[in-house]
């Protein structure tokens, strides 16, 4: 099982803790093109600011298109 989050859980039994940087604004960018479509990349930085570049808040968020 993988399990992301902003934080650790302290008392969750793990076998290996990986951390990772939040992306770059173009990170970001890109992957909400790859997900959302070229027609929606406008918005794209906007949307990568409000998740704060966190790959997994970016996805889930361009994956639910703009609305």
């Amino acid at each position: 099982m993988i399990v992301t989050g902003s934080r650790r859980i302290p008392d969750l039994p793990v076998t290996q803790w990986v951390s990772l940087p939040a992306f770059t604004p173009e990170e970001s960018v890109e992957l909400f093109r790859r997900v959302a479509g070229r027609e929606r990349v406008d918005a794209a930085l906007r949307f990568a600011d409000a998740c704060s570049h966190l790959p997994l808040a970016v996805r889930l968020r361009a994956a639910r298109g703009l609305s």
